[in-house]
């Protein structure tokens, strides 16, 4: 389901500025309107302000709901992570109770190495609601930073160079983490995508490594434990908890991994598409047909693609 959510998702992303092309083509004739950037990224500040300003209204809405969206998981997980600590402290303070009693006695009881498992556990559960708390955060200001640059994209002040080369634009969209063969054909939106989608994808996936690193390190200190008192107590599933918390992990890492190769392989085909796209006219319109008779109404879109110089 997670998949399938994100797919249509970047699905969205990546046709928006298509349609968002009958807005240039409400203009008057041939002309497209020209804004100041300043104003239109200025606007941005509010998530989608530019964009609305200028008539794209699909992108403008998408950023607005994607900045609510992530500004509420970011808001939660901080909420979640600060009430953590109430759980972290009530294992800690059980524990410390239990060591103070009689630490040479009691350094291989079942009962005492359960409360170290409690409090090691209380402690990764704290770690890993920030780590979400930062990874939702940082999508949060990747997203907002798009936001601005298509803002000033929306302005119709900047349109890449005068006739760019298919193979210059795959080269450059080959830097990582840029959009740079993007933004080499004008294409603002495409190139502050592929650029926040590159680097939230490594960074989600540095962020997934730390919460699978940490599991491991619970898991290697309680493990090497005195007199094997820890995989005593394995043999009720507790040492496979860790081992699971850490794979889990890991799959994310791995999820995330090969979504950022995946975009970044659509991002070289993409940017020499659009180059090779450059001298030609696209136009989408929307046909609306009504049938008095039957009573239907249909809506369908058509586009076509021409050398504009003829």
């Amino acid at each position: 389901m997670k998949t399938l959510a994100l797919f249509l998702f970047l699905v969205t992303l990546t046709t928006a500025s298509q349609f968002d092309r009958l807005a240039d083509q409400f203009e008057s004739g041939d002309t497209v309107k020209l804004y100041n950037p300043a104003v239109t990224t200025s606007l941005s500040i509010i998530p989608g302000g530019g964009q609305l300003f200028t008539h794209h209204i699909t992108r403008g809405s998408i950023f607005l709901g994607m900045e609510l969206l992530m500004g509420t998981q970011s808001y939660m997980r901080w909420n979640w992570y600060h009430q953590s600590f109430n759980g972290l402290n009530a294992a800690t303070n059980r524990y410390d109770s239990l060591f103070a009693l009689n630490p040479v006695t009691n350094a291989d009881s079942t009962i005492l190495i359960t409360a170290l498992h409690e409090k090691k556990r209380a402690q990764f559960e704290t770690e890993k609601q920030r780590i979400d708390w930062i990874n939702w955060s940082g999508w949060f200001a990747g997203i907002y930073a798009w936001n601005l640059v298509d803002a000033a994209g929306c302005s119709n002040r900047f349109n890449g160079v005068e006739n760019p080369t298919p193979k210059r634009a795959a080269w450059l969209s080959a830097i990582p983490f840029t959009g740079a063969g993007q933004f080499y054909n004008g294409q603002f939106y495409k190139g502050a995508m592929f650029s926040t989608v590159q680097l939230g994808c490594m960074f989600s996936a540095i962020n997934f490594q730390r919460v699978m690193n940490h599991a491991e390190e619970i898991d290697n200190e309680l493990s090497a434990l005195p007199d094997s008192a820890y995989l005593r107590l394995a043999n009720y599933g507790t040492r496979q908890e860790w081992s699971g918390k850490a794979d889990a992990a890991r799959r994310s890492r791995t999820m995330f991994m090969w979504y950022g190769v995946i975009f970044y392989l659509y991002g070289l085909a993409d940017a020499a598409v659009d180059a090779h796209l450059h001298g030609f006219e696209r136009r989408f319109q929307i046909t609306p047909a009504v049938d008095p008779v039957d009573g239907k109404i249909s809506v369908g879109i058509s586009g076509t693609i021409g050398d504009s110089k003829d």
